[in-house]
């Protein structure tokens, strides 16, 4: 095995799966325990951000950034691509070909969630509370320009890991409103720029003159809502 089984106890299912050219085993193992969740943790209450240039951002000022896997191998694969669709479909070279694009899909899922893991894994062990955006992620598909890198992010699975990792251990996720400014709202006054646009990275407010990175902005406005001090 390429690793030993980490929990003790009587092995109720094992699940077995192949993707690309390498096969898996799922154990589900019965550990016999119920512990409880603690109430209290010790840790600060965290808005995250989530988006193309940066995968999350946090309000404790942690960038973690995207790997775009997709981007770095999509020459690549276009040209895989184009080579099996000159070969003779079920022929030697088309099966050969066929198995190098699913490794190399493998690759860029593996690369993504491992940047995903990494990411939610230090958020949650270091938040009592987080606070979320709603993302509409489907219809924000629809505009062509960003449709790739959004899936190249996947920022739904990332929203996900969290939300069932935050469960698994007892934080609370705040999720504010699917149209809560979180992006065009001054996080030191409260003031709303709606004149803001996608292409502006900072943001400044021409109220109080406060000025911040535009997803750090985002993010303490995010934990402001996770602390119940604001209504989305």
């Amino acid at each position: 095995m390429f690793q030993t089984l980490r929990h003790l106890g009587p092995i109720v299912k094992v699940v077995i799966s192949k993707t690309a050219n390498r096969w898996f085993a799922s154990i589900t193992v019965d550990t016999f325990t119920d512990d409880p969740i603690p109430d209290i943790r010790r840790t600060p209450v965290v808005g995250v951000d989530v988006g193309i240039k940066h995968l999350a951002v946090t309000s404790e000022g942690i960038y973690y950034e995207n790997p775009k896997a997709l981007k770095r191998y999509e020459r690549k694969l276009k040209r895989l691509q184009r080579q099996l669709s000159r070969r003779n479909k079920g022929s030697s070279n088309w099966r050969k070909t066929k198995a190098k694009i699913a490794k190399l899909h493998y690759r860029i899922t593996c690369i993504r969630q491992d940047a995903q893991h990494k990411a939610t894994t230090a958020i949650v062990n270091g938040a009592s509370r987080i606070g979320i955006e709603s993302l509409n992620v489907a219809g924000m598909l629809k505009n062509h320009r960003l449709a790739k890198a959004l899936s190249d992010a996947s920022l739904s699975s990332f929203l996900t890991m969290l939300t069932y990792k935050a469960e698994r251990i007892g934080v609370k996720i705040v999720e504010a409103d699917t149209f809560y400014p979180s992006s065009q709202t001054c996080s030191a006054c409260g003031a709303k720029d709606k004149d803001l646009s996608l292409s502006d990275r900072t943001y400044h407010c021409s109220d109080c003159g406060h000025t911040q990175d535009r997803d750090l902005n985002a993010a303490i406005n995010l934990r402001t809502v996770a602390m119940g001090h604001t209504e989305t």
